[in-house]
């Protein structure tokens, strides 16, 4: 081969190596790159699914709609939608998911004609939607109801199945943008013949009746491990949360600008621990402390490490402990599982609903429920570490607390609500009716309502009201133009009645009914509040399923105080606070206790 020719065939051969080497890219590289490309397309796919679900589910009225298994939809919608292209694809299959449901819906892409909706079928009967509070598992209390109503010389006439009077507009669509190129139309209001709603063809239904088969053939033992298991919990849950919650502007806009973000996190995780953080995290935007209630076990209460913690002059200090559990009252906690105590907590409370003081006492009450903990120790001058476990169980509790009742000085009695109080208020019954001041601790008490409730109303001399609890009447998504009716519950006066003076005890683990049954105390003057600021985690609550084998709570309600004030998510301020000390900690001094001695005493 002559020169040239080798110039001619090197030559080629330097630009062929160095095209591949433009077009090389190392493979852990390329799939990270599409790997990172899937997840926002995928995550913008699961956004519009989401939301879709939600205005479908809650506020379309067809008999399909109300005759689906949503639950199980979602799995299925989420592995449906999740790999579209682009928008065209994301439309198709949008539609495929929900027409056979609302036949009715129109769902259009930004510079393409849409088509022409059809005329609705006409009758002199219309059904929608009506919420009485958030949907969910409770149907006691709260109520959502496919609600009818016929024309009468064109307005509504209404049988005893309305649930309160706002009603959709004859005809009115909800009309909402999906993403930057797809927008839809859905009824809010269908028209009925024949105990049937109109809109459904013989071809949605036939679609209707696949989608049905196809849910009702899904393995029923799906689990968080399946990533459409874990999108679908976040899209059931975030649903509820947007639409229902009650909640001001700025934590409803919260939560409604949150549904990508935490889809993300849910396609990244990768155990069930991960899953539930997720859901924690959402959770988390509410404020709302009984949400947490979703992740509580049934723990029993000797099925703690054996010891109990508090802040104490600034510090996390060991405040009670079994004599074998390597750590001594005033011991000086500096580190926890590697971490410092404040870090640590303050991760801890960052995925904890509730009010910033609840968060911070549900963090540390969370070391106590771990199998094992490792904690670093200061004590008389002295760092090192220690890991507790649960080889000892026992409940070891934070204020040292022994007795249901007891005399704590002349005339002056302490109720331990902690434990079942009811048969040693009723046997020293005489003793009460004498006495100079009772002290009723309700730090973290036993959820006996009705006992509760007599023993305030033997403190009365008439009737009194309590806090009023509002419930969200809705019939729009995202509580658009919601209404709220208050209601607001008596105690009555009760034989025999007690007479000297009242002091409740409560801190920032007091909550649910009893937080609730503190207002009565703080609005009519019951008695005196000594401790910390409650909760503000109390109102009836809802329940709900979320995919994954969890059990969602939220509160339903809103509880406005005497002055109209809210104290759902802030709690009810004490009229006395009280600070332990560490002189207090290791003399075993009860210092709510000792607080409100002086108040019954006048000092």
């Amino acid at each position: 081969m002559d020169r040239k020719k080798l110039r001619i065939f090197g030559l080629i051969l330097i630009v062929g190596l160095a095209i591949v080497g433009l077009n090389f890219v190392p493979d852990d590289e390329a799939a990270t790159t599409v790997k990172k490309q899937n997840i926002e397309r995928r995550v913008a796919n699961l956004d519009a699914f989401g939301r879709m679900y939600g205005y479908v589910r809650y506020f379309h009225p067809s008999d399909e709609s109300a005759g689906l298994n949503w639950d199980r939809f979602a799995v299925y919608g989420a592995g449906r939608v999740k790999d579209a292209a682009d928008d065209e694809e994301l439309k198709k299959a949008l539609e495929e998911l929900f027409l056979p449901i609302a036949p009715s819906l129109v769902i259009t892409e930004k510079g393409k004609k849409a088509a022409k909706p059809r005329e609705p079928q006409k009758s002199a009967e219309v059904i929608a939607w009506q919420h009485y509070g958030p949907p969910g598992t409770d149907t006691h209390f709260f109520k959502s109801s496919r609600v009818h109503a016929y024309l009468i010389d064109g307005a509504y006439s209404f049988d005893d199945g309305m649930l309160f009077p706002n009603y959709p507009k004859l005809e009115e669509k909800y009309n909402f943008t999906l993403n930057e190129s797809l927008r839809i139309s859905m009824p809010l209001i269908l028209y009925v013949e024949n105990g049937k709603t109109l809109g459904t063809t013989e071809k949605s239904w036939n679609k209707f009746e696949k989608l049905k088969e196809a849910l009702a053939g899904m393995d029923p033992n799906l689990t968080s491990e399946d990533e459409d298991v874990r999108f679908a919990g976040v899209i059931t849950t975030w649903n509820l949360l947007a639409h229902f919650q009650p909640s001001d502007p700025t934590t409803a806009r919260k939560i409604r600008g949150s549904l990508a973000a935490v889809l993300k996190d849910a396609a990244d995780d990768s155990t069930r621990e991960e899953y539930i953080e997720t859901i924690a995290l959402l959770l988390e935007k509410t404020g709302d402390g009984m949400a947490e209630n979703t992740f509580i076990s049934a723990h029993s209460r000797w099925e703690r490490l054996p010891f109990a913690l508090d802040i104490v002059e600034g510090k996390l200090i060991v405040t009670a402990a079994d004599r074998m559990a390597n750590v001594k009252v005033g011991d000086i906690v500096e580190k926890v599982n590697g971490a410092g105590w404040v870090e640590y907590l303050d991760k801890q409370a960052s995925k904890i609903p509730g009010s910033s003081q609840y968060k911070g006492w549900r963090a540390i009450d969370k070391i106590t429920e771990m199998d094992e903990v490792k904690l670093g120790i200061r004590r008389e001058g002295l760092v090192f570490d220690v890991t507790v476990d649960r080889s000892r169980y026992g409940l070891f509790d934070e204020f040292n607390r022994t007795v249901t009742f007891k005399e704590l000085g002349e005339g002056i009695y302490y109720i331990n609500m902690t434990d079942d109080a009811r048969r040693a208020v009723e046997a020293n019954a005489e003793v009460l009716i004498q006495a100079k001041g009772i002290v009723v601790d309700l730090r973290n008490p036993q959820y006996d309502a009705e006992f509760f409730e007599k023993l305030i109303g033997q403190l009365l001399d008439k009737p009194v009201k309590g806090p009023v609890l509002k419930i969200m009447q809705t019939i729009y998504p995202y509580q658009w133009k919601s209404t709220y009716i208050g209601i607001q519950d008596e105690l009555t006066p009760q034989e025999p009645s007690f007479n000297g003076k009242a002091v409740f005890l409560a801190y920032s683990g007091t909550k649910a009914m009893a937080e609730t049954l503190i207002g009565y105390i703080k609005d009519n003057g019951l008695g005196t509040i000594v401790g910390q600021d409650t909760a503000g985690a109390h109102g009836y609550l809802q329940m709900y399923p979320i995919n994954g084998n969890l059990r969602g709570v939220m509160t339903g309600t809103e509880t406005f105080n005497a002055e109209g004030k809210s104290t759902f998510k802030f709690g009810i301020k004490p009229d006395v606070f009280v600070f332990r000390t560490m002189d207090g900690v290791l003399k075993g001094v009860d210092e709510y206790v000792e607080k409100a001695i002086e108040v019954i005493e006048g000092n």
